[in-house]
């Protein structure tokens, strides 16, 4: 709203905000054309806007606490996971720095491109800012750009026919929309494909199916109508960029209006369905909608299960993910046993939250590398440390962990049955609670019995002492809760 913001000496304050979440929630959404009514200042302050909502508010936040050294706390790791897709809270820190390298990398070499084509447009001072400002706004896929310095709101449509500021940005878009998730495993891998993620695989097939099966409509559909007039390369040049952009990228080759009304139906659909988890992409992920294509056909199969890259997924395991809590103090003789068990779970997802509990043996240094070998596609998993004495504390710092829809506690000098979370999580329904059958064999030779019980009561289970932290599952939610919050209490008073 500041007069120096606007090149008509001020704006009116709906315009303003309206461009202000526009840029930060990068939609590339627009009330006027930037270049015609907004200075350089202005321009600047949208930059910075695009840049902060394309990398995350959260991952500007971790930047500057890096930068002075500071702790991030557990529930601002649990944000910062959330908010750039990290599969683990582990790595978090590492990915925030791989994140901001590889974004600072893309978008200057980017810049650099199109100054080629941009200095030669617009002179050298102007042409490097506007190919600075494109090269954040098509890798944030915010949709922002100055190109109103030749026609205003033409977007693209005046360089439509240049193949270097054309594939340029689309690149910057695809590399945005991949997500940093797959970049920072596919530098894990050292590039090697076949060792990827089943996660990166399934974004990298989609991405390009999309893309091609996009080019090849986009090309069929306007080949008579917007692309009458363009020779062939210029067809497939403007074909591909429509297949890119629609995916929240708000860059045009074409003058939409003018479109076909098919056309512009599939570019609904593509703005659906958006770029990668962790992105700097919108809409409901490509690995979302991959998943449910592969749901929908393995139903009408009648198959229970889904097959992706040779890997096996139930649908129920499509539905639900189970986290493992196990606090630990002083076992390292028998803590790598426990997690062994849980490895061998045949269910997955499980998320494994281990909680060093102050140990003053070698336990957190025994689960540090047992976790730094062990963590694959579908079993992710953290050591959280808690300093605060007592059973009850750490189990309340790995539930304030958990992210899952059910969450499991366990000793860490116990073992796990390897089908245990399998049949736990088919025979849970719509229950609250589980409670399956234990037998606890004492050195004297008497046995106690806990049977397998469901249901909604909490007191009927927690407060008839029929669960202890290895005999039961529970809806994360649900603990959550009010009530349930006695139940944490009442589970850590049963000491180590």
């Amino acid at each position: 709203m500041l007069p120096i913001s606007s090149k008509q000496g001020g704006i009116d304050y709906i315009d303003a905000l309206f461009t202000s979440v526009s840029a930060t929630c990068i939609t590339g959404l627009v009330p006027f054309d930037t270049f015609s009514n907004w200075s350089v200042f202005g321009q600047i302050v949208i930059l910075c806007l695009i840049q902060i909502g394309g990398l995350g508010f959260i991952t500007v936040l971790a930047l500057f606490v890096n930068v002075f050294r500071k702790r991030l706390s557990l529930k601002y790791r649990i944000l910062l996971k959330e908010s750039i897709g990290s599969l683990h809270l582990s790595n978090v820190r590492v990915l925030v720095k791989t994140v901001i390298v590889f974004t600072v990398v893309c978008e200057l070499a980017g810049a650099a491109l199109l100054s080629v084509r941009f200095i030669p447009l617009a002179g050298f001072r102007r042409g490097v800012y506007m190919a600075v400002f494109t090269s954040v706004s098509a890798f944030c896929n915010a949709g922002f750009d100055l190109m109103g310095m030749f026609s205003p709101s033409s977007s693209l449509t005046t360089v439509n026919n240049d193949p270097v500021i054309i594939l340029t940005i689309s690149a910057l878009i695809v590399l945005g929309g991949i997500g940093f998730i797959v970049w920072q495993d596919l530098k894990d891998k050292k590039f090697k494909i076949k060792t990827l993620s089943v996660h990166s695989k399934l974004v990298f097939c989609s991405t390009a199916v999309l893309l091609l099966c996009g080019m090849a409509l986009f090309f069929l559909f306007e080949y008579n109508c917007t692309f009458k007039n363009m020779d062939l390369g210029t067809k497939l040049l403007n074909s591909f960029f429509c297949s890119v952009t629609p995916r929240t990228a708000g860059f045009n080759s074409v003058e939409i209006a003018d479109m076909n009304p098919v056309s512009r139906m599939l570019t609904i659909v593509f703005m659906f369905i958006g770029g990668a988890s962790g992105s700097t992409a919108g809409g409901v992920k490509t690995t979302t909608v991959a998943v449910l294509v592969l749901c929908v056909i393995a139903n009408i199969r009648n198959k229970n299960e889904i097959t992706v890259f040779n890997n096996r997924i139930t649908l129920d395991t499509v539905k639900k993910a189970v986290s493992v809590v196990v606090p630990v103090y002083n076992r390292e003789g028998l803590v790598g046993r426990c997690l062994d068990s849980i490895k061998a779970q045949t269910y997955r997802p499980v998320n494994l939250i281990v909680v060093d509990n102050n140990s003053s043996d070698r336990s957190a240094a025994v689960v540090s590398e047992w976790l730094s070998a062990n963590v694959s596609d579908g079993f992710s998993a953290v050591l959280l440390h808690q300093p605060v004495p007592g059973a009850m504390a750490a189990r309340q710092m790995g539930l304030d962990a958990v992210d899952t829809d059910f969450v499991v506690f366990f000793d860490s000098d116990d073992m796990m049955r390897p089908q245990l979370l399998s049949a736990a999580t088919e025979n849970i329904g719509d229950s609250d609670i589980l409670v399956w059958r234990r037998v606890v064999h004492e050195a004297g030779g008497n046995e106690f019995v806990n049977r397998a019980s469901r249901g909604n009561l909490l007191r009927r289970h927690l407060f008839n002492a029929l669960l202890a932290t290895q005999v039961y599952m529970v809806r994360t939610d649900f603990l959550r809760s009010a009530e349930a919050g006695m139940a944490v209490c009442a589970v850590g008073m049963t000491g180590r």
